[in-house]
């Protein structure tokens, strides 16, 4: 006999089974739903045990694999929920796709040091493991592979992980500190969403990239080391971290995505990147400890609402290089006083002309520290009838009409240069036709 499969009739309230020597693989679904099934016995020849093979099995409590097992199918112990302890022979090399996901009472796995590959959903909702450590032999963690265990407070990577996949450890509630190894190269979509106990995190400078939402809603996330290579802040990264006060990007991050740090209303502290380029919408919104923030030299964009409802910022410096501001990049700051424009002043004061004139409300000081390149844009009282968007629209405005007037003088200083060519082509033109009725 070489294969027990689902085609052998088991008895759906067998209790106690065992499974005889020589059999080699375990079939699909072979005892899939055995709700009384509470003990099997599996043979030393055994080496696969396909999908399904005890899903279901509500009552498995214990179960030990032979040495010569090398394969677990896909959902092979899925929802066993008395399952509370098991141990992979080192033969295994890889976990298949949620092979013990749903079993809610496992608080304990060991690991093979031959394992390589742990697939989606492998321990997805195992709410009562609690530590486990990968071997040195595992490279990448799969799709939710850990994805609401909400036990785990401790999980040790080795240094040849190389990938977190997408929702990895989503919702590890109790996950208070993890160090990621140096090798590490790419952080999946909410990796690492709503782990609430999580403190600190340093991303190792292997890391140029992390996907959307990565480490969302960390509520007790205070303290962030990024990468030295990282580009950029992705879409949401760090949204809705509550408690983060302080962060620095390094120089190699030119743009910050969409809702990166949206909702961190302990945020007081930022540290711009020199050779920021972009802040996407919403990037900044509601964070309510902000009260002054400098956007260095590089920035040339600022996305729609990117600092909304910050409502304790009162002063914002604005770089030379912006080109275009979005739509209630600053709504409902209702703290604003003091816009400082860092720009080069024409000789002929056209921006705060034309700001005065479109703006009385508004008082335009020239900052005496560096005459030549900062306005101060001062309000007297806080921003009750007056959008502060408009304000800088208004500058951003000015500031092109000023550029248009010297294209538009290039311009008509050419123009008057063709007339006054033309009118001499036609005046030797006539005096041609003179001389050729002479003669």
């Amino acid at each position: 006999m070489e294969e027990y499969n689902g085609k052998i009739k088991v008895r759906k309230d067998a209790v106690y089974v065992i499974v005889q020597e020589g059999v080699t693989s375990i079939g699909k679904n072979a005892f899939a739903d055995c709700t009384s099934l509470s003990t099997i016995t599996l043979p030393k020849t055994l080496k696969i045990i396909e999908a399904n093979a005890f899903n279901g099995c509500i009552k498995l409590s214990t179960l030990t694999l032979p040495e010569t097992l090398k394969s677990i199918g896909d959902l092979a112990f899925n929802r066993c929920t008395s399952l509370s302890t098991i141990t992979l022979p080192d033969s295994v090399e890889s976990i298949a796709i949620g092979s013990f996901a749903g079993c809610t009472s496992l608080s304990t796995i060991n690991l093979p040091k031959t394992l390589k590959i742990i697939k989606a959903n492998a321990f997805n909702g195992c709410i009562k493991l609690s530590t486990i450590t990968l071997p040195d032999s595992v490279e990448s963690i799969a799709i939710g592979s850990f994805n609401g265990c909400t036990s785990l407070s401790t999980i040790t990577l080795p240094d040849s992980v190389k990938s977190i996949g997408d929702y990895a450890f989503n919702r590890c509630t109790s996950l208070s500190t993890i160090t990621l190894p140096e090798t590490l190269k790419s952080i999946g979509h909410y990796a690492f969403n709503r782990c609430t106990s999580l403190s600190t995190i340093t991303l190792p400078d292997s890391v140029e990239s992390t996907l959307d939402y990565a480490f969302s809603n960390c509520t007790s996330l205070n303290s962030i080391t990024l990468s030295k290579n990282l580009k950029s802040i992705a879409e949401g990264s760090f949204a809705g971290c509550t408690s983060l006060s302080t962060i620095t990007l390094p120089d190699s991050v030119t743009s910050i995505e969409e809702d990166a740090f949206g909702n961190c209303t302990s945020l007081n502290n930022i540290n711009l990147s020199k050779t920021l380029k972009t802040i996407g919408k919403y990037a900044f919104t509601s964070c309510n400890g902000l009260t002054s923030i400098i956007l260095p030299d590089s920035v040339i964009s600022i996305g729609f609402r990117a600092f909304a409802s910050c409502i304790s910022l009162t002063t914002i410096t604005l770089p030379n290089s912006i080109e275009r501001i979005g739509a209630e990049a600053f709504g409902n700051c209702t703290s604003l006083k003091t816009i400082i424009l860092r720009i080069e002043k024409t000789g002929d004061n056209k921006v705060i002309d034309s700001i005065k004139k479109k703006y009385p409300e508004v008082t335009v000081i020239i900052d005496e520290i560096d005459i030549s390149k900062t306005i101060v844009l001062s309000f007297e009282n806080t921003l009750v009838n007056m959008d502060v968007v408009s304000v800088i629209c208004g500058f951003l405005e000015a500031k092109s009409d000023s550029g248009f007037h010297k294209k538009n003088k290039r311009r008509k200083s050419k123009s008057k240069g063709r007339k006054k060519s033309r009118k001499r082509k036609k005046s030797r033109s006539k005096s041609r036709t003179k001389r050729l009725s002479k003669i």
